[in-house]
């Protein structure tokens, strides 16, 4: 048998079992089942808009998929499409960031490597970059072909960067920064900070010896094919300083002291200028290989000895038919060779 009468949820006073409302407190009394049917129509509403928004979601593109994977890796080879202009742009600049990026992280290594990877990097993305300058030729309108106006020195770049800058056809797609987006941005920062910090540390372990005395200058930097400024004192106090000069093929020497600079030299009657291409020392002489330019190869080396306290030039080893000479600075032994490479006699010159 059916019981006559329930508690009201709300008030706990009883009343009649088939009450919809309680006649004590007022409020309304809904069957279970109906409210088991409310709060089930209720969360498949809720489930719908969560799918709806998800679904919405993976149509927007992210701005590293749209700018960079969308419009060089997928239409990597890709001449007759459009781009626009925000896409176009954006996707130099997230180009250059990584260009930016991979080359300071090839600093922190050497500066030939950082090279490297810019070779590399400029050569993988030199076809959707011409393929990137197409889609948006197409997009304003213009014939493919104008991409050859870019050949024309300085007036032909500016043109293309205005043509790259009008407004053209294509509907930009919606774009957001997503959580790859993010972690993308954060280690491209802390790539590019950590670079700087490790090659400007790297800078100020380089040491300025050109304003150091002989005695502390260390063994390598009195080797003069080392690239800093060498400087001697002579026996009677007077000072030399040689200091390397860098020109497109080799390096040569230029040296000073108080009887003046010497940074060619002529000899005889001769019209050649010979540079200074490498040197030694003693307590009391400067060796001096002289040698005409041969397209960076020395040619027609000699020899000569300047006495660091008199500054007099001293007769030296070689002549015109010598191609080159070798100096074994450790012996202080030159080795003269001909034009072949054959080696023709050497001598001691210390």
């Amino acid at each position: 048998m059916e019981e006559k009468y329930k508690h009201c949820p709300y008030c706990g006073e009883e009343i009649l079992a088939v009450a919809r409302k309680c006649k004590y407190c007022g409020e309304w009394l809904e069957d279970e089942t109906v409210k088991s049917e409310v709060v089930i129509s209720s969360s498949k509403e809720i489930i719908k808009e969560e799918m709806k928004e998800a679904s919405q979601d993976k149509s927007i593109y992210g701005f590293f998929q749209y700018y960079f994977v969308d419009a060089f890796i997928i239409h990597y080879f890709d001449f007759k499409g459009k781009t626009s202009r925000k896409q176009y742009w954006l996707g130099v600049l997230t180009y250059s960031l990584l260009l930016l990026v991979t080359s300071c992280v090839g600093m922190m290594i050497s500066e030939t490597i950082s090279l490297v990877i810019q070779s590399i990097v400029s050569l993988l993305f030199c076809i959707p970059g011409l393929a990137l300058c197409v889609r948006r030729l197409r997009d304003i309108g213009k014939n493919p072909w104008w991409i050859l106006i870019s050949l024309v020195p300085i007036v032909g770049v500016i043109w293309i960067l205005i043509l790259m800058c009008k407004k053209g056809e294509t509907k930009i797609e919606p774009v957001k920064n997503k959580t790859v987006d993010i972690v993308i941005w954060i280690i491209s920062i802390v790539l590019f900070i950590v670079s700087m910090v490790v090659i400007f540390e790297g800078d100020k372990d380089v040491v300025d010896y050109s304003q150091s005395s002989e005695a502390e200058l260390p063994v390598e930097v009195l080797d003069s094919e080392s690239k800093d400024v060498v400087i001697l004192t002579s026996p009677t106090g007077i000072e030399w300083t040689v200091t390397p000069i860098q020109n497109e093929f080799v390096t040569t020497y230029k040296v000073h002291s108080k009887f003046g600079d010497i940074t060619t030299l002529t000899e005889n009657n001769n019209s050649l200028d010979f540079d200074i291409r490498d040197f030694d020392y003693n307590e009391s002489k400067l060796f001096l290989l002289i040698g005409a330019d041969g397209y960076g190869r020395a040619m027609q080396c000699r020899l000569v000895t300047v006495d660091l306290n008199s500054g007099k030039f001293e007769d030296g080893y070689g002549n015109a038919d010598i191609h080159n000479i070798k100096l074994d600075k450790k012996y202080g032994i030159a080795t003269l060779y001909d034009f072949d490479g054959n080696k023709v006699s050497e001598v001691s010159y210390k």
